[in-house]
């Protein structure tokens, strides 16, 4: 595996991270990718990584923290470099971001029906976590 290297998103970057969504079959209707990023963006405790093959991005990641619990959304490596551990190293430097700041644990959600996402977790050392989600959609 050639190694990813890993940074922050540039300014120039988010029709590329928003392609690698797309390509992964992250985004959905209620949730606009452009709204979702620039959301992020503006965030201070949020930071959208990306990881780059000869200045490719090839894989996202974006995590934040709300100063207990740190969160894990839009983990997506371009399926052509599927199986390459990309989302694993992904994964790593979103969990490092989390310690440099002191979280100390981080969340994800996962869809019920994407065993194979679920297996990729279970590999890396996640736990489920037996609580229940709730929502309540405030904004059309």
């Amino acid at each position: 595996m050639t190694e990813l290297t890993i940074r922050p998103i540039r300014d120039d970057e988010n029709d590329a991270v928003i392609s690698i969504w797309e390509k992964s079959g992250l985004t959905r209707a209620h949730n606009p990718p452009f709204e979702d990023l620039n959301f992020m963006l503006a965030t201070p405790t949020s930071e959208v990584l990306v990881g780059l093959i000869d200045d490719e991005i090839l894989a996202t990641v974006n995590v934040c923290h709300e100063g207990h619990r740190g969160w894990m959304y839009y983990l997506g490596v371009d399926p052509d470099g599927g199986g390459s551990g990309y989302g694993s190293a992904m994964v790593g430097a979103a969990e490092a971001w989390l310690k440099e700041r002191k979280v100390r644990k981080v969340q994800l959600m996962i869809r019920p029906d994407n065993k194979d996402v679920m297996n990729f977790y279970d590999r890396l050392g996640y736990e489920d976590n037996p609580c229940v989600l709730k929502q309540k959609w405030l904004l059309d």
